[in-house]
């Protein structure tokens, strides 16, 4: 069992919820700026005023909070892939081999064109999960094809983007971490494979 970490988190914690504690942070790919540890519960007691809803409506809450994470919490990625787009379009403008701009070659404006493609419609389809969550829709599918389309088109665009730039992609910056960043959102708040679930059986598969 891991030790609990030390900081205001612990703290607290400590004074929230006596029996509550918090393990030390786990190493791991890309989002080093949001902490993952382990939550330890030694005999707390949760006062019912602090309780969220009426008790046994734990599972409809989760899928409601979940709603809210799978559309919300996956819109930075769509300013980090518009971002990234913008650099690699710069970068291919801008970068020159036998005589012209890497952009005049076909695998380079395919690749660009990819990526403004997955852009845009993973924009779209977290517009209308977002437009659903505002009229008070409990539309589990809107928020399940977002967070999909949106999880992997940041990794393959992430890819492309590494690609275009060449040996300077895979040096230590903005595009690798970009990558790096990528790479855990499609397992956080339900992989895509769990996703893909949720789609078939809101189609009644």
């Amino acid at each position: 069992m891991s030790e609990p970490a030390s900081g205001s988190v612990v703290a607290w914690a400590a004074i929230a919820a006596p029996g509550l504690r918090i393990g030390k942070p786990y190493d791991k790919i890309g989002l080093e700026s949001a902490p993952m540890s382990d939550v330890y519960l030694d005999e707390c007691i949760v006062p019912a005023a602090q309780r969220i809803g009426s008790e046994g409506s734990g599972a409809s809450i989760f899928l409601h909070s979940m709603t809210w994470e799978r559309t919300c919490l996956l819109a930075a990625y769509i300013g980090a892939m518009d971002r990234v787009l913008e650099r690699t379009i710069r970068h291919a403008k801008d970068r020159r081999q036998f005589d012209q701009p890497i952009g005049r070659f076909q695998g380079v404006s395919h690749r660009i064109a990819d990526m403004k493609l997955r852009l845009e419609s993973a924009r779209l389809l977290l517009y209308r999960a977002a437009w659903g969550i505002a009229r008070g829709t409990q539309d589990e599918m809107a928020a399940a094809l977002a967070k999909l389309a949106v999880s992997e088109a940041a990794v393959a665009s992430g890819l492309d983007a590494i690609q275009i730039h060449g040996a300077i992609g895979t040096m230590s910056g903005e595009f690798e971490r970009f990558l790096r960043d990528a790479i855990p959102a499609r397992i956080f708040s339900g992989t895509s494979e769990i996703q893909r679930n949720t789609i078939a059986r809101a189609l009644g598969l």
